[in-house]
């Protein structure tokens, strides 16, 4: 642990293109291992950052199909916040999105 606090330090000192490498690297490597948690963990950790995530059970429109595919969702407004800019992969329109109330 203490050699990722190290590596953060060294990495604050590289130029800017370097830098942004390295939190290509963190992010990927966090994003693998968040994959493999329990969704109420996902939930806690969004929540942290101000994220308004759900699981998808707890909707009223719960369907099955959506449930095997997909544990949690996030707000609409929350991804449009959150989302990277200029990044084509995370357009809207390649998320599945379902209208939940009214």
């Amino acid at each position: 642990m203490l050699a990722h606090y190290i590596a953060v330090v060294l990495a604050a000192h590289l130029d800017k293109s370097l830098w942004r490498r390295f939190a290509d690297v963190e992010s990927k490597r966090f994003s693998s291992k968040l994959v493999l948690e329990d969704p109420d963990c996902i939930i806690y950790i969004a929540k942290e950052f101000g994220i308004n995530a759900v699981r998808l059970r707890d909707l009223d429109i719960y369907d099955e199909n959506l449930a095997l595919a997909f544990d949690v969702g996030v707000k609409v407004w929350d991804y449009l916040r959150f989302m990277p800019r200029n990044d084509p992969y995370w357009k809207l329109v390649n998320r599945y999105l379902v209208k939940v109330g009214c």
